[in-house]
């Protein structure tokens, strides 16, 4: 659901007694640029840590990003999209802990997601996750509602209650 501002992704997070996982997301495009291979414009999505627990999914290959990641300058790691995997890296296992370069700085690539996740789920074909790390700037952010937001009800709790 959304629009939603930073602040409010955090409020619900801190306020809420319903809801378990909430997550931010945004649409977001990445230049991939690696020695020796032409430049490629990735379909991209920024979230919150707790995109993937949210949606209950785990990667086929390596792991998602953790809170500790999704901080401002610990957010140097991507997760890729299977099919982009596939047509890019040829299904190399061995991606995992190599870095690439999106937007001109190196990232390391911890995992790969499982085919059709992002088809089913997200609306549209995902190349890349990079975790949203929110700056202290970012976090007061009351005006500007771009993000998408994802929870999960706690156990227990019904959806009248949550609403």
């Amino acid at each position: 659901m959304g629009p939603h501002s930073p602040a409010d992704v955090l409020d619900y997070r801190s306020l809420s007694r319903t809801l378990e996982h909430v997550t931010a997301l945004t649409w977001s495009s990445f230049n991939l640029a690696e020695p020796g291979q032409p430049a490629e414009r990735l379909r991209g999505m920024s979230a919150t840590a707790d995109l993937f627990p949210a949606l209950g999914v785990s990667p086929t290959l390596g792991r998602v990003f953790t809170a500790e990641e999704d901080q401002p300058g610990r957010n140097h790691v991507v997760v890729l999209g299977d099919n982009f995997w596939r047509e890019r890296f040829s299904a190399d296992p061995t991606i995992i802990g190599r870095d690439i370069r999106l937007d001109g700085e190196p990232v390391t690539v911890i995992g790969v997601m499982p085919a059709g996740f992002d088809d089913q789920l997200l609306w549209g074909r995902i190349d890349a996750w990079r975790p949203m790390a929110f700056t202290d700037e970012t976090r007061a952010v009351r005006g500007g509602t771009w993000l998408q937001l994802i929870a999960r009800l706690r156990p227990g709790v019904t959806l009248a209650q949550a609403q």
